[in-house]
């Protein structure tokens, strides 16, 4: 964090000389050795993962900085130094201590929470290139902030009220975000009203499928109608019609009934389906599933309607657990959590939008905004929705996303990349939603009513059940997959 502008030379704010180093010192080394102590304490070891060392790295530079400026503050004595390292130690301690246990409820195989930190690692090049440059513009702040105090700084006033507004504004990147957002935006649109994007994708989904090992799949013909059933229900490029349509033509709780259940309809589908399905046919499964990522998050983002964003944004999100199916072979429990997850957040949202469409009609995302002051109750479900539909911790939809990722037999390849795109780009689209419904201008021709305390309790249920789904143990989901699939193997 910037240090604040100090206060001009010969103001007597603040110690001086050796004082001044000695503080310093003493704010940075006591904040790290009470949290590396913590850590050891628990038995935490900090070598395991970057994971940590990024909390260690944080945690150290937020407590030095309160630290620091209590030091340079009038009149503070050792007390509130003091206590302020208490509640630092407390504080670690605590949070430490509940985030063990808690993983530890949630996988009780160590080697599973390994293989998450494994996964999200940077090279350590890179990892430790940027902890060093970052240290490095800490210190230079510090030492400049030091030479301002006392008089000896030679920058320009306005190159140093630059830098401030620089640092301040984030370096600009929410704005940078807005226009290279508009600008993909309008060149999707253009795109889409030419039918390009649908007539590339086509193609290049041909093309996949030609170049893929067909000949064990010639003679796959008794379960093409279970497979071709699984991909209506649970949308699968090109076959997604019917889901886009149950989503934004059927209205009321009909329509939100028949968004959750279909998907949940075509993984218990596939869980009987696909360990029938000949290995040659599975690459060309995963090229369909990789078109739809990319076909429906281009498609989101041009959207007007919000039942177009939810539509196009849960066949984006189904592809990718298409995806993660037939790279493993079977229904995992990852997929099902995955699956089950994306069903209730966009049936979620799908509800509120119904709430929504009760009270003021059918309106364009650009017809309506300032929700959130109007219809606090419903806002604040809506940002919780958007937040587990994007893959937020804690709910579950975050915990099957990473076990998906975890599972792919490589880190870093072409699918993975357009995995992570459609997730990047749902992440984009529906905080864009949520940012124009809710914090949008408000029309002061609408009478805003927030929600009733049935509809309010509704919506709770469903944000409730996103929460208990990122609790249940993997082995559960383990379990119903194997119930399904002999249930349904037993019917056929």
């Amino acid at each position: 964090m910037e240090p604040a502008l100090p206060p001009q030379p010969g103001s007597g704010g603040g110690p001086k000389g050796s004082g001044w180093i000695v503080g310093f010192v003493t704010s940075l080394v006591l904040p790290l050795a009470i949290l590396v102590v913590v850590h050891e304490m628990l038995g935490i070891h900090l070598k395991d993962s970057q994971g940590l060392q990024i909390f260690l790295f944080f945690a150290w530079v937020t407590a030095s900085h309160a630290m620091l400026t209590l030091f340079r503050v009038k009149k503070t004595g050792a007390m509130a130094q003091g206590t302020l390292l208490l509640a630092i130690t407390v504080i670690a301690t605590a949070y430490l201590y509940f985030a063990e246990v808690f993983t530890h409820f949630l996988y009780e195989d160590p080697a599973i929470v390994q293989g998450f930190f494994d996964a999200a690692a940077l090279p350590q090049g890179v990892f430790y290139g940027i902890t060093v440059v970052t240290l490095l513009l800490m210190g230079l702040a510090w030492v400049i902030a030091y030479k301002q105090r006392h008089g000896s700084g030679s920058r320009p006033l306005e190159l140093r009220t630059g830098l401030y507004l620089l640092v301040m504004n984030g370096f600009y990147v929410d704005g940078i975000g807005m226009r290279l957002h508009g600008a993909l935006k309008r060149a999707v649109r253009g795109l889409d009203r030419s039918g390009i994007i649908g007539t590339v994708v086509v193609a290049a989904a041909a093309l996949g499928l030609a170049s893929t090992s067909m000949t064990e799949s010639l003679s796959f013909s008794g379960g093409v109608p279970l497979l071709l059933a699984a991909g209506l229900a649970l949308p699968l490029f090109p076959l997604h019609g019917v889901y886009v349509s149950v989503v934004t033509r059927v209205p009321g709780a009909g329509g939100v009934l028949a968004a959750v259940l279909l998907p949940l309809v075509g993984v218990a589908v596939l869980a009987s389906a696909v360990p029938e399905v000949p290995a040659g046919l599975l690459p060309a499964i995963q090229v369909l599933a990789l078109a739809g990522a990319l076909f429906g998050s281009l498609k989101a983002l041009v959207q007007t309607r919000t039942q177009g964003v939810l539509a196009y944004g849960g066949l984006a999100a189904y592809s990718s657990s298409w995806w993660h199916i037939a790279s493993a072979g079977r229904v995992t429990a990852s997929a099902l959590l995955f699956a089950a997850s994306v069903a209730l957040a966009l049936g979620g949202l799908l509800l509120a939008w119904g709430y929504v469409r009760e009270r003021h009609g059918d309106l364009g995302i650009q017809q309506l905004g300032g929700l959130f002051q109007g219809m606090p109750a419903l806002s604040v479900c809506m940002m919780l929705l958007v937040m587990a539909a994007v893959g937020l911790p804690p709910y579950g939809l975050f915990f099957g996303y990473l076990g998906m990722l975890t599972a792919a037999p490589e880190a870093v390849s072409l699918s993975s990349a357009v995995v992570f795109f459609a997730w990047f780009a749902s992440s984009w689209y529906l905080f864009r939603l949520m940012q124009r419904l809710l914090f949008g201008p408000a029309r002061a021709d609408l009478c805003y009513e927030d929600l009733s305390s049935g509809e309010t309790t509704a919506l709770v249920a469903v944000i409730g059940a996103l929460v208990l789904l990122g609790a249940v143990p993997h082995g559960w989901a383990d379990s119903i997959v194997a119930q399904l699939a002999s249930a349904l193997g037993g019917a056929q």
